[in-house]
């Protein structure tokens, strides 16, 4: 729970936030089987070897890895030996394998919801093992109210991310634990968090290294010490993958999965300002782009109100990007309800934002 202290001052009040990190087993040190447990013919499984308050919510198996109690750290790491960043214990997951659209993600879970509006700082500490023969710029974290529970796919999850973790850093030194973190705002009730590359393999930016193709034929990062608390630090302009700037230029589409509004109306969701400030600085810089906003709902509903709200919100976009100091006549916006669906069974990917730049 969070702590709040006031006191008064000469010149006003302050407030202090003495923050608890709400990610339950962050560090990975609590599992069902007990601490005697030596892992030495290779990695075991979140779902089989219970890592407290983990899962993995694809059928991509993400690997858990414990010292030795006893001394030995006799493991059989797919990326290379390595050791904690912390503690004992750590994960190791696949986050990009060449020519085939493989993803392993770790799912956990917060001690309390997060509150609607708040400002929270996701943070974790991450490396490559020195058998690694790829690195990948980007990872993500997406937070949900319930269980991400897709045990048929080992796919990219098909969800936008609300924080963006820039792992370039990791590239002159890739087995050294770095910590990458940003700031979000909450939509309320967030119960749970799911961490990995949520690019597809034609976003996904990779560069290869020195490392072993034969041993660990993949982008296989190590994970420690995760970390969501609330925070006063305000969200500067967030890190954002290269593959979205690239996407912001003449004759691209890019399709907003973060940009979401309330329950039939045409409000702005709080965590619909990241990926807002992230295209308008991008505009800003690329002055002679214009856009076009074209809003989209899925097929319930009749069609009349679908035109009248999707017109609605591609307004609201285009209003907050001219708010921003964007020029009103680089940007042209219009509604066409349930048409031009990309899905033909997920009613959530029809309800999206286009921006198409020329």
């Amino acid at each position: 729970m969070e702590k709040v202290i006031f006191f008064t001052v000469a010149i006003g009040i302050t407030t202090l936030i003495n923050a608890q990190n709400l990610v339950r087993n962050p560090g990975f040190e609590e599992n069902t089987v007990g601490k005697s447990i030596t892992f030495t013919v290779g990695a075991t499984y979140f779902d089989v070897y219970g890592v407290k308050h983990w899962a993995q919510p694809t059928n991509g198996s993400s690997d858990y890895y414990y010292k030795n109690i006893a001394g030995g750290t006799n493991m059989l790491q797919y990326g290379g030996p390595h050791d904690p960043a912390s503690g004992i214990a750590l994960v190791g997951f696949i986050a990009w394998t060449p020519g085939r659209e493989y993803r392993e993600y770790m799912q956990g879970e917060l001690s309390a919801p997060l509150l609607a509006g708040k400002k929270y700082m996701f943070s974790m500490k991450v490396c490559a093992g020195p058998s690694c023969p790829y690195l990948i710029n980007d990872l993500g974290a997406y937070f949900s109210k319930d269980r991400i529970s897709d045990k048929a796919n080992v796919a990219a999850l098909k969800v936008e991310p609300q924080v963006w973790l820039d792992a370039r850093n990791m590239h002159t030194s890739p087995v050294s634990w770095i910590e990458i973190k940003n700031v979000f705002i909450a939509s309320g009730g967030e119960k749970f968090v799911t961490i990995g590359n949520f690019l597809s393999d034609s976003l996904t930016t990779v560069t290869e290294c020195d490392g072993n193709k034969v041993a660990c034929p993949y982008a296989y990062f190590y994970a420690d010490d995760i970390s969501v608390q609330l925070t006063n630090e305000d969200p500067t302009l967030p890190y954002t993958p290269t593959s979205l700037s690239n996407h912001i230029q003449a004759g691209k589409t890019f399709i907003a999965r973060g940009i979401n509004f309330d329950l039939d109306k045409s409000t702005l969701r709080p965590e619909s300002y990241l990926q807002l400030h992230t295209i308008a600085a991008e505009l800003k810089q690329k002055k002679n782009l214009r856009v076009d906003i074209r809003g989209y709902t899925d097929s319930t509903g009749s069609e009349p109100h679908n035109l009248q709200l999707s017109r609605a919100r591609a307004k609201v976009v285009a209003d907050y990007l001219v708010s921003t100091g964007i020029d009103r006549s680089r940007i042209t916006y219009g509604g066409y309800g349930s048409a031009e669906p990309v899905s033909a069974t997920d009613f959530a990917l029809n309800r999206r934002v286009e921006f198409r730049f020329e």
